[in-house]
């Protein structure tokens, strides 16, 4: 079952996969790109969640939730490169990036650099629980909050909250 959900799913194509699918059907199996789209959405609804929470965790002192808030930052990234949406998976790259950090280096920890990943994962929850209503203006919060975490990184101040909708969530 595995083997045939590989080669399903393979990018590769070649007259032995293409027997396959031919004798298995399995394009006829692969759910289509709106249910894999929910399908992903959804799993992303529970990791974002849980990634709150351990972030959460992690800001109360509970160092041991820095590892598992890693794993779940770098899944949400890659469920994110998966529905091919550039901003969101800039969102969550920026996530897995500072928690890859905090994770080799949690003397990086700031209490600044804390609330700009908490505001990142109550974006990136937003957005996906709103996927199919991003605009323009989800990608300029985007760059605001990656731009703050970037300068909050290299210990310089942050730049303001100049959008409302920012400052909201």
């Amino acid at each position: 079952r595995d083997v045939l959900y590989g080669v399903a799913t393979a990018g590769a194509s070649n007259e032995h996969i293409e027997q396959v699918h031919a004798v298995f059907g399995l394009k006829l199996l692969l759910p289509t790109n709106e249910k894999t789209q929910e399908a992903a959405l959804e799993q992303m609804r529970l990791i974002v969640a849980e990634a709150i929470g351990g972030w959460e965790q992690f800001r109360d002192g509970a160092a041991i939730a820095l590892p598992k808030f890693h794993e779940l930052a770098t899944e949400l990234h890659r469920l994110a490169k998966q529905l091919a949406h550039i901003d969101l998976a800039r969102l969550t790259a920026m996530i897995a990036s500072v928690a890859g950090l905090m994770r080799r280096n949690p003397l990086l920890y700031t209490n600044a650099l804390a609330d700009e990943i908490a505001l990142a994962l109550l974006l990136a929850e937003t957005a996906i629980n709103q996927f199919a209503a991003l605009g323009a203006e989800f990608a300029v919060m985007v760059d605001r909050v990656v731009a703050r975490v970037d300068a909050l990184q290299r210990s310089h101040a942050a730049p303001p909250h100049d959008l409302p909708a920012l400052a909201a969530l």
